[in-house]
């Protein structure tokens, strides 16, 4: 069965500014610093998603992967670590382009657009986009023949549903390319909750369907076996 492949990177360190953006004038664009910038006045500003695994606070203290990544980078360069908490990809991309913020620290596959306007890291792992849903009512008791014939295991077996993912991310781009792809009628809703917190409403039956990388679906999904997911 067919699987939607994504690198996960971390950090792009620059964007080119654009005066072409709707309401955007040159006296709205903080200046670019360069890392002797950045030394000079001894701080560094990134934006990251807060979730339960990129960055959250726990008991008083900052803990996640992305914080730890960049704590570690931080400390190397003998900078202060200021975070900027935004889960929408688009805000966290215009505070960059602004100069507010010096790096984004989250989760982005690489597209020709967005090679066209930031620097990437090396890849830090690869994941697979996949589909998470709820097992039926009543799953406990059926057998694993039944569960599997009511879910959703085929790409078109997606035709007629409704799908959320977060605004602005690959998994939205990857299901309007399916639609044209297959011929389906995929309804995407774009909202703006990350991935995590999107597979956690399936889990609470909020919604039916997202699509978030594999990693994800498989911490919520050890947490909460109401869910399955594939494709």
């Amino acid at each position: 069965m067919r699987r939607f492949i994504t690198f996960l990177f971390i950090v792009f360190v620059s964007v080119i500014s654009c005066d072409q953006e709707i309401g955007r004038t040159k006296s709205d664009v903080l200046p670019n610093r360069d890392l002797d910038a950045i030394l000079t006045e001894g701080r560094i500003r990134v934006v990251t998603n807060i979730n339960h695994t990129s960055y959250f606070i726990y008991r008083g203290e900052p803990m996640g992967f992305h914080f730890e990544l960049l704590k570690k980078f931080a400390d190397h360069l003998e900078l202060e670590l200021e975070i900027i908490a935004r889960n929408d990809i688009d805000e966290a991309l215009q505070l960059l382009d602004r100069g507010e913020a010096d790096l984004v620290a989250i989760g982005l596959s690489v597209s020709a657009d967005r090679k066209e306007q930031m620097r990437f890291t090396e890849p830090l792992m690869q994941a697979s986009q996949v589909l998470v849903q709820r097992k039926p009512n009543g799953w406990s008791k059926m057998t694993g023949g039944e569960i599997e014939s009511l879910m959703v295991r085929n790409q078109l077996d997606l035709d007629g549903k409704t799908v959320y993912v977060q605004k602005g991310s690959s998994f939205a781009q990857r299901l309007y390319s399916l639609e044209r792809e297959t011929g389906t009628d995929i309804e995407v809703i774009e909202v703006p909750f990350d991935a995590e917190e999107l597979a956690l409403q399936v889990a609470r039956g909020e919604i039916e369907y997202t699509v978030c990388d594999d990693y994800m679906a498989n911490i919520i999904g050890s947490l909460n076996n109401e869910i399955l997911h594939g494709l």
